[in-house]
């Protein structure tokens, strides 16, 4: 019995070994399993090869300049616009101008209004108006 105890106990004892937690490597230790296995090889790596040519790279339209007006006449197309492409990113600026054109004409016009009624009468005036950017969108 005092074997078949001894035997479990080491039996006990290699499983717990076995389950333990392995220690900490270090950098040099680490650099040394990394260097004894082999890198990866790289395999089924596919090259594409696309059809079009890409627009921002035509070399026939650079090459055609040879002086500044021909170099500025190439660039007018890529100039900026003064035109707004997105009026509906400053309505808020637009509606509290127009509100403070708007105040005091109607604080003139009804003189016994709060301001709160006479602010939501210049915001619906507002949505009406032409000056408004949802008006510019359409």
């Amino acid at each position: 019995t005092q074997s078949t105890w001894g035997r479990l106990l080491a039996e006990e004892e290699a499983a717990e070994a076995a389950a333990k937690k392995p220690e900490r490597l270090t950098r040099a230790q680490i650099a040394i399993n990394t260097a004894a296995k082999p890198a990866p090889k790289k395999t089924n790596v596919v090259e594409q090869v696309f059809d079009t040519v890409n627009p921002n790279r035509d070399e026939n339209r650079l090459n055609q300049a040879s002086g500044i007006d021909e170099v500025i006449q190439l660039m007018e197309p890529l100039a900026v616009t003064t035109e707004d492409r997105h009026p509906e990113k400053r309505m808020a600026s637009a509606h509290k101008a127009f509100q403070e054109r708007m105040l005091p004409i109607l604080k003139a016009e009804n003189p016994g209004m709060k301001l709160s009624q006479i602010k939501e009468m210049s915001w619906k005036m507002w949505q009406k108006s032409p000056e408004t950017p949802r008006a510019a969108i359409k």
